[in-house]
This record gives structure tokens, C-alpha cells and sequence, in this order.
């Protein structure tokens, strides 16, 4: 059984607007703008660095809706820089970017697949004539997507490998609206090799057996969604799914409190401040990282 290489992403949430930040800094305001299209451009370069099969995006490609143009023009582009690679790419759509939103239509390169609303579709994989691995989508019709869309997954037998890629709350997750909610069960039901989940923005494991995972977002798009975030690359093979962690976003987000209780007066409590500031720099792997400080505690 060969081995597939593929990246799984989710949650882009191209050209979206930031949350919880006044950035009237125009540096700071341009690097956020431009954040969720950038990291867009570093998960298709790691596409074409690692010379995957193909690419998996599984929901919530744009912010809304209905998209904007700059978003949908990013994404051509992309997916046009992977069709000159010969990688594939299939996408499904989210609570934030259903099929019954506005789109301008622009035309997709014929390696792309977004996966119908009204049923489960099965695509294949070739390699040198050879059939690899077999992906099977689903997408959001509307917004609010109620029914448990897992179900509708049913592997065909004689898939090398299967894939599936599916926006939704696995195991009904506190703070997150429960869309096409399911169970590990019924993950587990559709007998396949690896589940490439999108909607929770924190990357993570629901499931070893089959692997079933979150690659969380791109770009975290407000002070809630800290560290690094990014997608996965996966290496499948007979012995299971292995994935590697590797960061897109442009900019962090990072929340330190300081308790003030023994600081005594202005200078002491500057002094804190940018130590608390430097620490956030030295750690932040080069990149900006947009600080919210929480001052604790009563003193003088």
C-alpha cells in the first residue's frame, strides 16, 4: 500500500475582520488585513515544499457568507499555484461559508473539488495511473446546519486509503455552536483511515481510532485564540496517520496577567510591563504578537 501524503486545513476565514483590537496603528491594522490571505500562501507553499498528493480544507474557507471579491481572487490564485504543482485540492463548506452564500463565480483550476451540499461525494486520488487514496466531502447547504451530516459517510471497499472531510462539532464541544453535531461513533462507523475536521479553531485529536482531527485555524482572528496556529500536514500509510503541526499565521495573539500586589509605584510597574513584553518577543518565533495585559491585584 503506497503512502499519501496530504495537508489538512480549516477555518481560514479569508479577509476576515479582527475582533477585541482598536488597531488604529496603520502598520498594525495593514499586518492584521493582510493575516488570513497570507497564511493562505504559506499553507499552499508547504503543499509544494512537501510535494503532498493534495490538499484538504475543511470548512469555513472565507468569513462569511457572502464572500468578498479579494478573498475569492486570493483563492484562485492559490489554487491556481497548486494545479501548476499537480496537487489537488478539495474543499468543504462551513457554517461561515455556505453554498447558498453570494459568490462572484470566478473560475477554479480542474483540480479543485468543493463537495456538494445535498450529499456525500466520493473523489479519487491518482498517482501514476494508480488510484491512492479516496476523499469523501460533504458541504453546509445554509448556515445552520443541524442534521448529523457524519452519517452520510459510508466507505466504498476497495479504497487504498479514505479520507474525510467534514465541517462540524464533534461531541457536541462547550462554546461552539453545534452544527452538524456527532459522535466519535459515528466516526468510527464510516470506516475510515483519517477524519480532517474543521469548526473548532484549537488544533487537536477527538479520536485515535480512526484519527479524527481538528487543524484548527490559519490565523487566530481575535485575543481568545492564542499561539500558534497553522495546519497539519499528514503522512498516512497502513500502520495509521501521523501528523505534523506546522504554523501559518502572520501575527499571535497572547493574554499575561501581572499582579501588581508588591509594585510599588509608576516606574516598578513599567518596568513589568515591558519585562512581560520582552518575554513575549523572545518566545514568539519572530513573529508580531499582539499583547493584551491584565493587571491584578492592589497596591499603593
Amino acid at each position: 500500500m503506497r503512502v499519501v501524503r496530504f495537508v489538512h486545513a480549516a477555518d481560514l476565514h479569508l479577509d476576515a475582520t479582527f475582533g477585541g483590537v482598536d488597531a488604529t496603528d496603520e502598520k498594525v491594522a495593514g499586518a492584521l488585513e493582510r493575516s488570513t490571505l497570507e497564511a493562505l500562501d504559506r499553507v499552499v507553499q508547504l503543499c509544494i515544499d512537501r510535494e503532498v498528493d493534495f490538499l484538504v480544507i475543511a470548512g469555513d474557507l472565507y468569513n462569511s457568507a457572502d464572500h468578498s471579491l479579494r478573498a475569492e481572487l486570493a483563492f484562485q490564485r492559490a489554487m491556481r499555484r497548486l494545479a501548476d504543482a499537480g496537487i489537488h485540492a478539495f474543499v468543504v463548506r462551513g457554517n461561515h461559508d455556505p453554498a447558498d452564500g453570494w459568490s462572484a463565480g470566478l473560475e477554479l483550476p480542474n483540480s479543485v473539488v468543493v463537495f456538494p451540499a445535498d450529499r456525500v461525494e466520493r473523489c479519487e486520488v491518482v498517482r501514476d495511473g494508480e488510484v491512492v487514496c479516496a476523499v469523501y466531502g460533504r458541504s453546509f447547504g445554509t448556515r445552520q446546519v443541524t442534521e448529523n451530516l457524519a452519517l452520510g459517510f459510508v466507505r466504498q471497499d476497495g479504497d487504498p486509503h479514505a479520507v474525510a472531510v467534514l465541517h462540524a462539532n464533534v461531541g457536541q464541544r462547550e462554546g461552539w455552536d453545534d452544527y452538524a453535531p456527532c459522535a466519535v461513533d459515528d466516526l468510527r462507523a464510516a470506516g475510515m483511515d483519517y477524519w480532517a475536521l474543521g469548526h473548532i479553531h484549537m488544533a487537536g485529536r477527538v479520536s485515535d481510532i480512526p484519527p479524527a482531527v481538528y487543524s484548527g485555524s490559519t490565523q487566530g482572528l481575535d485575543p481568545t485564540e492564542e499561539g500558534p496556529r497553522g495546519c497539519h500536514v499528514v503522512h498516512l500509510d497502513e500502520d495509521g496517520a501521523i501528523e505534523e503541526f506546522v504554523e501559518t499565521a502572520s501575527i499571535r495573539w497572547r493574554g499575561l496577567e501581572i499582579d501588581t500586589s508588591e509594585i510599588q509605584g509608576i516606574d516598578e510597574l513599567r518596568n513589568a510591563l515591558e519585562d512581560a513584553c520582552s518575554a513575549v518577543r523572545e518566545s514568539s518565533a519572530g513573529r508580531p504578537t499582539i499583547v493584551r495585559l491584565g493587571l491584578t491585584g492592589r497596591s499603593d
